[in-house]
């Protein structure tokens, strides 16, 4: 039952239309799915990802208009690195206007959500695709890491090692654990961080969420959090994945999603992300959902 990794990373944001530009047009993602907000089917819930939208490579977004900018601090993910190849990193610097520190190319996406770009000797490759907005050999690869932030240290890391993870190094001020040996898709940095709890909002991180193989692996691990005091969901079917929640003891909001069914399950891999996909109980109210949505140009 063991985890894969990273499967993906849930985020808050303003305009879809923006969200959508920039890590399309500006970071060469994909728009692999164009979905709804499950829990308000009056809301956009749009994923980013590779070619294939493998997991590890996934990006979401809940866009809510007018939404205020959040805060952060300890109680949630407070940054996204992701995997780039090493002569990559000069032309990102070019693209975007962030700042390089010890290699890694730092900077924010419309909404302040804080993002690096990591030089990877062997990144996991990404799957293209015919609409890919940046030279193939400059595309991002895979979720490289996530930061935590954590006013509860050893409550967080107590979580960790139950999932699985295993202390890779410690400075005292941030822990990195790996996952499987570590590397792309299965690292979490933690940081010990004071003050004020993290607020939701745009440009913050609303969950992360960890990658396991089947529905047989997700029920090992809801029965094995259940039996450790740990508040876990029911299982949520998400039509592309299932998955459970629960929260670590710093207030970080954790998800366990299976790979399947996947993207292709209601679109073709040739159109993903082409048109507006709803969960069963949401397709009687089709016409109403959709004069509700914000139109998007998406991109060609």
């Amino acid at each position: 039952m063991g985890l894969l990794g990273l499967h993906h990373v849930s985020c808050l944001c303003d305009d879809p239309q923006t969200n959508l530009d920039f890590y399309v047009r500006t970071l060469g993602l994909r728009l692999v799915k164009r979905t709804v907000n499950f829990d308000d089917p009056g809301a956009y819930h749009l994923y980013y990802g590779d070619g294939r939208g493998t997991p590890g490579t996934l990006l979401t977004f809940f866009p809510i208009a007018g939404l205020a900018p959040g805060r952060m601090g300890p109680g949630a993910a407070s940054r996204i690195d992701l995997a780039a190849r090493p002569d990559s990193v000069e032309f990102w610097s070019r693209r975007l206007e962030g700042r390089l520190v010890e290699g890694a190319l730092e900077f924010e996406d419309p909404d302040g959500l804080p993002l690096r770009i990591v030089p990877i000797d062997r990144p996991p490759l990404a799957a293209a695709w015919p609409g890919l907005k940046v030279p193939p050999e400059h595309a991002l690869g895979a979720i490289d890491r996530i930061r935590l932030d954590t006013a509860a240290f050893d409550g967080t890391r107590e979580t960790l090692e139950l999932l699985g993870f295993v202390l890779q190094a410690d400075d005292g001020e941030t822990a990195t654990f790996g996952v499987a040996g570590g590397g792309p898709v299965k690292t979490l940095e933690v940081r010990r961080t004071a003050g004020s709890r993290a607020i939701g909002g745009a440009g913050t991180i609303h969950h992360l969420a960890l990658r396991v193989a089947d529905d047989a692996a997700q029920a090992e691990w809801r029965t094995r959090l259940t039996a450790e005091g740990y508040g876990v969901s029911p299982v949520r079917d998400r039509d592309y994945f299932r998955s459970i929640y629960f929260r670590e003891p710093g207030g970080t909001l954790l998800e366990i999603a299976t790979d399947g069914p996947g993207f292709t399950a209601d679109e073709r891999p040739e159109t993903l992300g082409e048109s507006l996909r709803l969960p069963p109980f949401a397709e009687p109210h089709r016409k109403q959902i959709e004069a509700t949505l914000p139109a998007l140009n998406l991109p060609l």
